[in-house]
């Protein structure tokens, strides 16, 4: 029922369903994009001259209808599935992973692109994960790559392939886990540390660490910087 006003909203009620699902399905099959666009730009100029309906509609293109919902419209959907399109081939080109991997390399990139990222951007912030990552597992990688996007997208100015950067060193100055520096990078933020200089918490929280400070009080001293403005 949620596809079927997803179509009609996208094209009219009268498009044709055969050739709809067609079309979408091709895009599955590795056929040309850019022709699958043209062909449902075609179904929209031919919606008023047909009177089926869109119930029971069930197509395997989740970036095309997740363009639908969000309101964007055929062609804006298409074009955002374009970015997409090439995922599989950089995957292979572009990441030292195990063959087992890939698979979850490529959901985490679809998955994550859903949080405002870009395809270039969500897939360099992948690769450099699992690359400072290569004896964690697949499943570990993929949450913790979902949690930095949603903080990426939640602050102004925070680069996403850097806050994977970034926490990975803080955990390894600071002995503790990634998912540890990137909760004390996530609740500095909040209190209102300067996204731009989220490095400084890995060069001076392991001079604190050295010094004898653990983790725990290594945040609270970056917190009172962010009280006073002396973070740095």
């Amino acid at each position: 029922q949620a596809i079927g006003i997803i179509g009609r909203e996208a094209l009219g009620a009268g498009t044709d369903i055969d050739k709809l699902q067609r079309a979408l399905r091709s895009v599955d099959a590795g056929n040309s994009i850019r022709q699958v666009q043209n062909e449902l730009r075609d179904l929209q100029q031919e919606a008023g001259r047909t009177e089926k309906k869109f119930e029971g509609l069930k197509v395997g293109l989740e970036n095309v209808i997740g363009g639908l919902a969000a309101g964007g419209g055929i062609a804006t959907a298409i074009e955002k599935a374009m970015d997409m399109s090439k995922l599989k081939t950089k995957i292979e080109i572009g990441f030292d992973v195990p063959e087992s991997s890939k698979k979850s390399v490529e959901d985490a990139v679809r998955g994550i692109s859903a949080y405002g990222l870009d395809a270039e951007e969500a897939l360099e912030g992948v690769r450099r994960q699992w690359a400072l990552n290569k004896d964690v597992s697949d499943e570990a990688n993929a949450s913790f790559v979902k949690s930095a996007a949603v903080i990426s997208n939640a602050y102004a100015g925070i680069d996403f392939t850097e806050l994977i950067q970034e926490t990975n060193e803080i955990g390894n100055e600071l002995g503790i886990s990634q998912e540890g520096a990137l909760g004390m990078a996530d609740a500095l933020l909040k209190m209102g540390f300067p996204p731009e200089q989220l490095d400084i918490i890995a060069e001076y929280g392991g001079q604190l660490t050295r010094a004898g400070y653990n983790a725990e009080e290594v945040q609270a001293i970056m917190a009172a910087g962010v009280e006073t403005g002396t973070w740095n």
